[in-house]
């Protein structure tokens, strides 16, 4: 992202509809991944049998390849765009650093995808039915990547509003940086109206993709016949509810994109 150009009014307008845009994107990742159930094998080194590295599981192992793939082409030089993994080797393809407009920084001070790993797998523990698809391994690890590179796209992205809001309080900011206040920090960036929006936003943007999953009853009946036929429970859970999508962005997505802010203004030039 390139905030260089942006007057200075607009700066967290425009991040702020960028963050919008991330909402579908993560919406649809968690919809397409609970279609498939937990497969808690991808999850845990050496129980998948499909191959894997010796100290990964299945789905680190896919993540991990996708990563590097993403490496080669110079993907990570910008702060947003941030890897799950510490040992990709260095990019193929040389890149320069990316023009971002933001106060200069490496790209790499800011890296919350540990945490959103832990609480993303939480999720799924929670929202995808029980059982265990082989055949689906493959499905849902990739599934999980894609949730999971949308869900760190938007934490990290939230440095760019950090820097928006100083550029519209350069002093009130500088002296919690020179004081090295966090929780000052915190609370100054916190608006809790605006997180009720987002709240509220994400609830009715999930109800208008989940009324997406069934367009008709013909197409739910032959679900239904597909689970009855694989000796599955019909009735058992092929969607994410509203509400989860929005208690994660409510308990992890905003708590973690204002923990991001904090530790960019924290380390910002004054």
């Amino acid at each position: 992202m390139d905030i260089r150009n942006i007057s200075l009014e607009r700066i967290v307008e425009v991040v702020a509809a960028e963050l919008r845009d991330q909402e579908d994107t993560i919406i649809r990742a968690l919809m397409e991944r609970v279609k498939f159930p937990i497969n808690s094998a991808i999850y845990t080194p050496g129980q998948s049998g499909r191959l894997e590295e010796e100290r990964k599981s299945y789905m680190e192992t896919i993540l991990h390849i996708i990563e590097q793939a993403y490496q080669a082409t110079g993907r990570y030089n910008v702060p947003e765009e941030r890897p799950f993994n510490a040992d990709l080797v260095p990019e193929i393809l040389k890149d320069k650093r990316m023009n971002t407009g933001l106060a200069s920084m490496d790209p790499n001070a800011i890296n919350l995808t540990s945490e959103i790993k832990s609480a993303y797998l939480e999720l799924i523990r929670n929202i995808c039915r029980a059982g265990d698809a082989p055949n689906d391994y493959g499905s849902s690890a990739v599934k999980d990547v894609d949730a999971l590179q949308a869900i760190s796209l938007r934490v990290h992205t939230g440095i760019y509003v950090a820097e928006g809001k100083y550029q519209q309080d350069p002093r009130g900011y500088s002296d919690l940086i020179h004081a090295q206040n966090r929780d000052g920090l915190m609370a100054k960036l916190t608006v809790r109206p605006r997180e009720q929006d987002i709240l509220r936003r994400v609830r009715k943007k999930a109800k208008r993709e989940q009324r997406k999953v069934y367009t008709s009853w013909r197409e739910r009946l032959e679900d239904i016949k597909r689970h009855l036929k694989r000796q599955e429970d019909p009735y058992a859970r092929t969607h994410i509810g509203p509400r989860a999508i929005m208690e994660f962005y409510r308990d992890t997505i905003i708590p973690l994109t204002k923990e991001g802010e904090v530790k960019y203004l924290l380390q910002r030039p004054i």
